[in-house]
């Protein structure tokens, strides 16, 4: 049985000062929760949460120098006003902006302090500069909450993937809410200030699940929470499983929702020792059981942690109710399994550990424990205590600092048995089981009881296995654990969304332009930002109103252009685009992302057009030869086909075909890797700034030439490689893929992470569903339209690592490949690359 990837963050520090501190009085008490169980709310139009998200912002700069100089015609008015924390003379007790400074002293701010612009904070996440963003929170607060071109900074650290920036401006917001509640403010003050976080947080789950980190889900409402309390909480769930089912990400999300129920069978209630855990049992097994029931409303997101309710046994109690119904209206039982794990619950969930005791819990050096709670003795009411302990598969362990040594009798035992992952930190990690980073952070990080989940098949790893192979792995074992982690999260998620790698990877004949069997043309195309879409081009005199396209929930959109009297309604090799208009009304015009044929004509543009390659059945060409048997010892040519001809030109695919593959024969070669394949439209740069990835450079002729060229290789018993370029692509934007819908995180990392500072060239990202289909599909493409027999992957090390190689030397030790600056995601693809292409052809050859 197992609970794969959770991570326990907790916060003792600022929890122990507040339950020390001698209680305050609170003007404006916020609401409890309620005894009853939250259900979703009716949401609030995104257009008033807009509206309200710029009400927040400060109303003039005139404003804010007005404060500042008031704040310093002199010190020792303003250190007499300390005491007044509401008095309107304090710039930092501004009932309009509603913020304040985490310790909102004039003496506590420097005289030199200057408010940072919103790009600097946007500068300090991206340089993931702890320091930088402290001084913000504890000066200019309301910089954190500002958001400028519809974007904040906790939006902006969502939006690049920084997860663990995103945590620690998630714990800012909670620390800043304890302030408010501990401090005598107005209540205009703290409902303002409440109110921007709280709107914050609203775009922030937004921005996060349309860019597949649903993982931060539980963080966003236990903030939430603690901000509003329980009736905003119904609408913040009813937002998160719209988001959830029916985002543009929807289908990233739908596979975590499949996972979580899946693994709600056999996971096991340990987690209520951390005081969390029995809300993601209880929300998921409520929600099976409401499921059943007739004219009963399901919790949407199944099984996704909302919130924290794991105090008392409410939920429990509700379930119980709900399970009597199925079994007493409907006739039905839950499966055995989830019924025993019910009963086992139904002894624990009552019983919580003081809160003080069990925000920390240390486990030395391993993974796998196996968990005990164990009935101990009756006290003074006749009620059982309980001592949880832990032991080691391997070795023994220590809990809370002291070591356990073997358990005594285990048949006296009730086991609650479970392998579960969990670090041993010095300081609460800020980051996600998907996350690489591993720095800590100080102790005001906040969120009360943050976990973040990758939910996934049972983890298969086996360290000792690992350890016979290479004893010098014992020290990355975490991080190597981590890393088969996140590939098996994944692969979970490929398999369970589209039902096998097969499917997966016949992106191209479902997206871009296809020919069906009725001449009927389908096209698709992926750009989620698009409010309204069209496909223009010769065949319909760039009319953008005759062909309009339909958007789904998952931002695809589609067109179906039926036959012309049996005849393909687009003529061969015309020209093509697809128009689209922006939310703010911008009209874009952009080639297809999945196009196969580019052409440029210099005497009219650089710019390259895209045009629709369709040649009838009897000039298309039809390859003759099979694919040569797989070399057991290679002799690879390297090749470009521009520069293979002496004369000062491009040469061309049939001259490639006459002249250079006899001689490469004749040489002994075995192997020939081809360069600059795909369409570049900088030629200098050796074919290594694509800009269409699906289109043969039509430099060097058409790609009926290249199959020709290409079979004419296996004749000769010649492997053919393609020199694949996945590691970066051309920023080019008009007949490129950057901005491809307007934004600039739609294949690629938003921000500074999306750019390769000494190639001037944007960064896959490797995470997102979609970027897999559209890379995967493109080797696949490669290797099934054209026969290449397999590839050499450019860029690996700029791949592999954060810093890219760029200033970096290094000594080939284990501790770069599993250190910090590993990128997992792009680590992970490379490790998936050639399980679809194996299992449809003979194991590719991938150098």
């Amino acid at each position: 049985m197992s609970f794969n990837h959770i991570f326990l963050l907790q916060d003792l520090s600022c929890r122990k000062q507040r339950l020390q501190a001698p209680s305050v009085f609170r003007p404006t008490p916020r609401k409890r929760l309620s005894s009853e169980c939250c259900l979703p709310a009716t949401l609030p139009s995104l257009s008033s949460l807009e509206k309200a998200a710029r009400n927040q912002i400060p109303r003039t700069e005139v404003k804010q120098l007005r404060q500042r100089s008031t704040s310093s015609e002199g010190s020792s008015s303003s250190e007499n006003s300390d005491d007044a924390p509401t008095s309107p003379s304090q710039p930092w007790a501004d009932d309009t902006r509603g913020y304040t400074p985490q310790k909102p002293t004039p003496s506590a701010r420097p005289k030199a302090w200057k408010e940072p612009e919103h790009w600097e904070v946007v500068q300090a996440i991206e340089k993931r500069d702890v320091v930088k963003l402290s001084q913000i929170r504890d000066y200019s607060f309301h910089v954190l909450l500002r958001r400028v071109n519809n974007t904040s900074p906790l939006e902006h650290a969502v939006r690049i993937g920084y997860t663990d920036m995103a945590i620690l401006i998630l714990g800012m917001f909670s620390r800043w809410i304890n302030y408010l509640d501990e401090e005598d403010f107005s209540r205009k003050k703290v409902m303002i200030s409440l109110n921007a976080i709280r709107i914050n947080l609203r775009f922030a789950i937004t921005q996060g699940l349309q860019h597949n980190q649903p993982n931060l889900i539980s963080s966003y409402l236990q903030t939430i929470v603690m901000s509003h309390g329980e009736a905003w909480l119904k609408a913040s769930i009813s937002d998160v499983a719209r988001e959830l089912n029916q985002g543009s990400e929807g289908k990233p999300a739908h596979m975590a929702i499949t996972s979580i129920n899946m693994d709600l069978q056999t996971i096991h209630p340990l987690i209520s020792v951390a005081n969390a855990g029995c809300d993601l049992l209880m929300l998921g097994a409520w929600n099976i059981a409401m499921q059943k029931l007739p004219n009963a409303k399901p919790i949407p997101v199944s099984g996704v942690p909302l919130h924290f309710f794991a105090r008392d046994d409410r939920i429990y109690q509700e379930f119980s109710e709900r399970r009597r119904r199925l079994r007493d209206e409907c006739r039905t039982h839950l499966p055995k399994k989830l019924q025993w794990q019910m009963k086992v619950m139904k002894k624990v969930c009552p019983f919580h550990l003081p809160r003080i005791n069990c925000y920390r819990t240390f486990i030395t050096d391993h993974w796998d424990t196996d968990i005990w709670h164990i009935p101990e003795a009756r006290n003074s009411q006749g009620r059982a205590r309980w001592r949880y302990s832990l032991q080691s598969v391997a070795r023994q362990a220590t809990f809370k600092g002291k070591n356990l040594g073997r358990l005594p009798n285990r048949e006296r035992c009730n086991p609650i048995v479970i392998t579960v992952k969990i670090k041993r930190p010095q300081y609460p990690y800020a980051v996600s089981p998907d996350s690489s980073i591993r720095d800590t952070f100080p102790f005001d990080y906040h969120p009360p009881f943050l976990y973040a989940m990758a939910s996934g098949p049972k983890l298969t790893f086996n360290p000792d296995l690992i350890m016979s192979i290479d004893p010098w792995l014992e020290p990355n074992l975490p991080a190597l654990s981590e890393r088969r982690g996140h590939f098996d999260h994944v692969k979970h998620g490929i398999l369970s969304s589209e039902g096998s790698y097969d499917s997966f990877t016949k992106g191209y004949k479902r997206f871009g332009l296809n020919v069906q069997s009725d001449n009927s043309v389908t096209y698709t195309e992926w750009a989620p930002n698009a409010v309204e879409a069209s496909l223009i081009g010769d065949f319909n005199n760039w009319d953008r109103g005759s062909h309009k396209m339909t958007k789904d929930q998952y931002g695809v959109w589609s067109l179906t252009i039926p036959s012309n009297n049996g005849a393909c309604p687009i003529p061969h090799d015309s020209k093509v685009k697809i128009s689209m208009v922006l939310p703010h009304g911008e009209r874009i015009e952009r080639l297809p992302a999945w196009i196969t044929r580019v052409t440029q004509d210099l005497s009219v543009s650089p710019i390259y057009d895209a045009r629709f390659w369709n040649p009838p059945a009897e000039q298309a060409y039809k390859f003759k030869h099979p694919r040569p048997p797989k070399v057991t010892s290679a002799r690879i040519y390297e090749a470009h086909v521009g520069i293979s001809s002496p004369e000062p030109r491009v040469a061309t695919y049939k001259e490639f075909t006459v002249n250079i593959l006899p001689r490469i024969k004749n040489l002994g070669y075995n192997v020939i890797q081809l360069m600059a394949v795909m369409e570049h439209a900088y030629y200098a740069s050796f074919g290594y700034q694509v800009t269409s990835f699906f289109a043969a450079s039509s430099r060097y002729g058409t790609p009926d030439e290249l199959k020709e060229l290409i079979d004419t290789a296996h004749s000769m018993g010649i492997t053919v490689l393609l020199d694949v370029v996945h590691s970066h692509a051309c920023k080019n934007v008009l007949d490129g893929i950057n901005q491809f819908d307007g934004t600039d995180h739609l294949y690629f990392h938003g921000g500074g992470r999306g750019y390769h500072d000494l190639w001037d060239s944007r960064l896959f990202n490797y995470s997102h569903h979609e970027v897999l289909r559209f890379l995967l599909s493109n080797l696949r493409f490669w290797m099934e339209e054209y026969q290449f027999d397999g590839f050499r992957f450019d860029g690996v090390t700029s791949m592999m690592y954060v810093h890219h190689g760029i200033g970096t030397g290094f000594s080939g030790g284990y501790h770069e490949y599993f250190g910090p600056g590993a990128d997992n995601e792009a680590i992970v693809y490379l490790m998936i690359v050639s399980r679809p292409l194996s299992q449809r052809y003979a194991p590719p050859i991938v150098p």
